[in-house]
């Protein structure tokens, strides 16, 4: 299977979900606002919003597996014990996502007081896993694949933080979704298609980590700048006129 279409593969379950997210959205619409009839461009703009970072998330997560597997065969079962384990980094903060989501969404405007406690759930999660691939990459993968992938160990800290960086982003994501910032999604999947170009054509074996280490880390950084520093900036020029 060439790389591209294992990408286009990893997408087909999110079409599934898109009906299920219109039908969802709309009852949602339909109680909040106590309207007996919610305006189908409203569900569709809300729905989209969310197939948008669904499909951004798929990109995420499973382009570089695919990728991996079709550019360097031969080093599919390292990155495989990678990914394995970078999986159980991010699922620890998608769990705490799946209940942070609809309480934002409840709160309105004082959904931030939330965010900054599910940020410092997900961070004391994640020093567990991460402190472990740092200082007992070996021992963590001896116990949970076998001894034959011990390779792999000198990539497993890299891994584990780039994935690191992704869960507080996710987190972010969800965050700016529920208010209603849209946008948010747009961004995430412009730079998850980047991730797809640089691995597919220009990355080598060694630089895939380190490529999805910065875009990562670009794409957490900009959630930050858009959920708070220019919202601060443009509070305090307000003040200030």
């Amino acid at each position: 299977m060439s790389a591209g279409a294992a990408v286009i593969a990893s997408l087909i379950p999110i079409f599934a979900a898109f009906g299920q997210l219109f039908w969802l959205s709309r009852q949602q619409l339909q109680e909040t606002h106590k309207l007996n009839l919610v305006p189908k461009a409203e569900i569709i703009h809300y729905s989209l919003a969310i197939f948008i970072q669904l499909a951004a998330q798929a990109l995420w997560l499973y382009s570089d597996s695919f990728i991996v597997n079709a550019r360097w065969p031969q080093d599919s079962g390292l990155y495989a014990a990678l990914v394995m384990y970078g999986r159980m980094i991010f699922f620890l903060a998608y769990v705490l996502g799946l209940w942070f989501f609809p309480r934002v969404a409840q709160l309105g405007d004082q959904g931030f007081r939330l965010l900054k406690q599910a940020l410092v759930i997900t961070l004391a999660l994640l020093s567990l896993p991460l402190l472990a691939s740092l200082f007992g990459a070996k021992v963590m993968l001896a116990l949970l694949l076998g001894q034959e992938f011990l390779v792999a160990a000198a990539w497993l800290w890299p891994y584990s933080l780039m994935m690191s960086l992704y869960a507080l982003a996710h987190i972010l994501l969800n965050h700016a979704l529920a208010m209603g910032k849209v946008l948010v999604g747009y961004l995430s999947l412009a730079l998850a298609l980047l991730q797809v170009i640089f691995l597919s054509h220009f990355a080598q074996f060694d630089q895939v980590i380190w490529g999805q280490f910065v875009l990562k880390g670009v794409l957490l950084v900009l959630l930050i700048g858009f959920l708070y520093l220019w919202p601060k900036a443009t509070k305090a020029k307000r003040s200030f006129h």
